[in-house]
């Protein structure tokens, strides 16, 4: 089994509450816009946001060309450096190449993890085969890394373990399934004592973090980060005041002067 390496090290005890993934503005003529998608990922940092990702769907990735998921990637880590944790996303179809030259490209923008996306359900991997491009990108990446499941067959029990032994990964994203499946990933990182430096999270919704707590989860992707952050946030409080189980990790954001000082100052929305 792996042990915690400086990868996990850096980022894991930042992986904790809700991540809007990054909805791409476009202007009146389709083409992607830059400066508004950046004012509107400063304003949910304002607003008690410390995550975030992009993503094929939300990020409309479909809709990109390889050179503008580089610029909207390198364009949200000069908004988020120092501030906020960013996971910026691959193409679900990039060769093993230039996933790896993203990943080195990625860590000059500060960016702080690559997850690796592929279409699940078009074109299935092999697990030998997951196993060695994912292991290709580790080797030369200079970031920690998430993997990525969607729809069937997705990662299943046996393959998330010999992800786990792969010490650049530090996460999961689940878009499989937000409640059954995601307690049994959570289920299978704790019983391979990786909960300190690995981290399952849902695509989906505060109702899945609900459900997920209770099995160790301890970050989750929500679309109410999008329109309501504080509401995410507030979410987030509540379980840590509840005393679940991710609750000594939660804590630290409510240091003096952190998240949890921050959002207990702010004034109640009108």
């Amino acid at each position: 089994m792996a042990e915690k390496s400086q990868f996990a090290a850096s980022v894991v005890p930042k992986l904790v509450g809700p991540l809007a993934p990054v909805l791409a503005a476009f202007d009146d003529d389709d083409r992607l816009d830059i400066d508004s998608t950046c004012r509107w990922i400063q304003s949910l940092i304002d607003r008690g946001i410390r995550l975030f990702w992009t993503t094929h769907g939300t990020s409309h990735y479909m809709s990109l060309s390889d050179a503008e998921i580089e610029e909207l990637n390198r364009a949200i880590a000069g908004v988020t450096r120092g501030k906020a944790t960013f996971i910026a996303s691959t193409a679900y179809y990039w060769p093993t190449a230039k996933t790896i030259d993203f990943t080195s490209k990625a860590a000059g923008w500060g960016v702080d993890i690559v997850k690796i996306q592929l279409d699940w359900r078009g074109f299935p991997p092999t697990d030998d085969v997951l196993i060695a491009h994912y292991a290709a990108i580790a080797k030369s990446s200079p970031l920690p890394l998430f993997a990525y499941t969607w729809g069937t067959p997705g990662v299943r029990i046996p393959l998330l373990k010999r992800i786990l032994e792969i010490p650049q990964f530090v996460g999961l994203k689940n878009d499989t399934g937000d409640y059954a499946e995601h307690a049994e990933y959570l289920r299978a990182v704790k019983e391979a004592g990786a909960a300190d430096r690995f981290v399952p999270m849902t695509g989906g919704s505060m109702s899945s973090f609900l459900f997920g707590v209770m099995f160790g989860a301890r970050a989750f992707a929500t679309g109410t980060a999008i329109y309501a952050p504080e509401t995410a946030v507030a979410l987030l409080l509540l379980m840590v005041r509840a005393c679940v189980s991710f609750a000594p990790a939660a804590r630290s954001r409510r240091r003096p002067g952190g998240l949890g000082a921050r959002m207990r100052r702010r004034p109640a929305a009108g």
